[in-house]
């Protein structure tokens, strides 16, 4: 009795584990899927974990392999989400630095911006990459603008006060001006 009643336990464990490898096989494959494809990383991530979830709660070595594979795609797909987070948050403010003529807030974009530029190109990741270089760049342009308008300024101000060289000023001030304009700020300067 106690053989047959140890096989019937055993038989049950080999059905659940067969139900559990499926489960592991498909959220193996979704994470793949999301891999290839660069897109819906988080939906494997929760395929995965569930899958695992599920094979932790079954006695035995039965899923081995499976839990391997799925385990080494958790671990590739884990990050991913938080750097494309990290970078939608980097884009966003590399947009709102156009609309000002503060330098040091120009440049702390773009040094936020390269940092997650650079975790996402780790992470091959996809879709919001290259928008994200060509916001950098822009950023390049318009941070080369507004240290050329702030000399212009400066130059200005020093005109007014010794009321000297004022063509020439307000002639650089408007080509300065200019400048920041064609480099895509969006601020009235006033």
């Amino acid at each position: 009795r106690e053989e047959v009643a140890d096989w019937k336990v055993e038989a049950d464990l080999v059905a659940d584990a067969v139900v559990v490898r499926d489960l592991l096989g498909n959220a193996s494959s979704q994470a793949q899927v999301a891999m290839d494809t660069k897109s819906h990383e988080q939906e494997a991530i929760d395929a995965l974990s569930e899958a695992l979830g599920a094979a932790e709660k079954l006695p035995g070595h039965y899923l081995v392999e499976d839990v391997h594979l799925a385990r080494g795609f958790l671990d590739q797909l884990g990050p991913i989400p938080a750097v494309r987070l990290q970078l939608s948050g980097a884009l966003e403010d590399g947009h709102h630095a156009f609309e000002t003529t503060n330098l040091f807030r120009v440049k702390e974009s773009m040094v936020w911006l390269q940092v997650a530029i650079n975790k996402a190109e780790r992470y091959h990741l996809g879709r919001p990459l290259p928008e994200a270089r060509n916001v950098l760049k822009n950023l390049e342009l318009l941070k080369a603008a507004l240290m050329d308008l702030k000399q212009a300024i400066f130059m200005g101000n020093m005109s007014v006060d010794t009321k000297s060289n004022v063509v020439p000023t307000e002639t650089k001030l408007n080509v300065s001006m200019a400048h920041a304009a064609a480099a895509g700020l969006h601020n009235a300067m006033p």
